[in-house]
C-alpha cells in the first residue's frame, strides 16, 4: 500500500494501512491463537496502525498549512 503512494498521493491508502494494522491486532482474538505468534501480530499491528495514523495526521497538518 505504501508503494502506491509513490505514484499518487491518496488518503485512502493510509486508511487501508490503518485497517490492516487493526486486523493484525484483532486476528489473534478472532482465531484464538496465542503465545509468541500473538505477541508478534499485536506488535506488528500496533506499529502499522501507529505509522498509518501518523501519515494521516501529517496529511491533515499539510492540508491546514497550505
Amino acid at each position: 500500500m505504501a508503494a502506491m503512494e509513490i505514484v499518487a498521493l491518496r488518503r485512502w491508502e493510509e486508511w487501508i494501512e490503518l485497517a490492516c494494522g487493526a486486523w493484525l491486532v484483532i486476528s489473534p482474538f478472532m482465531f484464538q491463537y496465542g503465545g509468541a505468534l500473538m505477541a508478534w501480530h499485536m506488535a506488528l499491528g500496533l506499529l502499522v496502525a501507529i505509522l498509518a495514523a501518523l501519515e494521516l495526521w501529517q496529511d491533515w497538518q499539510r492540508k491546514i498549512e497550505t
